[in-house]
């Protein structure tokens, strides 16, 4: 879309559904607050929010298989709410040093999966380093939020940490 139109959308109010600063899609209740051009964003974007959450939730049934759990384990009050889906757009910049994206931070939520594109820039922080995560193509990036942590007494925690160093 030109830059016009998707100017309409910007906003730096957090407490806005939908804004091109950084849209969450939270619900399809909420569908009438995301932009309505491009004609199929709306029909195109929805479909991509059932497909990922259904991702994550084999994700996390095999997740609790791995942890020595029930498969149910992570169902109900936790995962069966709403979806909250944030779509950020970075614009090619001449001089990246310039830049300033989503501010250091953990995932509160119990999984994020996210697609990256082809935007460098996703850094994790590794034995007090900062590390870029490549992006790869057709490929997601899965983090472990905290509630998994909460959620899982501390079980995917403890596992992680005797597996990173065991490697």
């Amino acid at each position: 879309m030109p830059a016009e139109a998707k100017l309409k959308h910007y906003s730096n109010e957090h407490n806005k559904h939908c804004r091109v600063f950084s849209g969450s899609v939270t619900s399809h209740k909420l569908m009438d607050h995301w932009p309505s051009q491009p004609e199929t964003f709306r029909e195109r974007l929805a479909k991509y929010a059932v497909a990922v959450q259904e991702l994550a939730q084999r994700l996390l049934r095999l997740i609790a298989e791995g942890l020595g759990l029930d498969s149910q384990f992570f169902e109900g009050d936790l995962t069966g709410g709403e979806t909250m889906m944030n779509v950020n757009y970075y614009p090619r910049c001449p001089d990246p040093s310039l830049t300033l994206g989503i501010r250091p931070h953990s995932d509160r939520y119990i999984l994020t999966v996210l697609s990256q594109g082809d935007v460098t820039g996703l850094q994790v922080k590794h034995k007090g380093r900062w590390i870029g995560v490549q992006p790869m193509r057709n490929a997601f990036v899965v983090n472990f939020g905290l509630q998994l942590e909460v959620r899982s007494h501390h079980i995917a925690s403890t596992l992680w940490k005797k597996r990173a160093h065991d490697s």
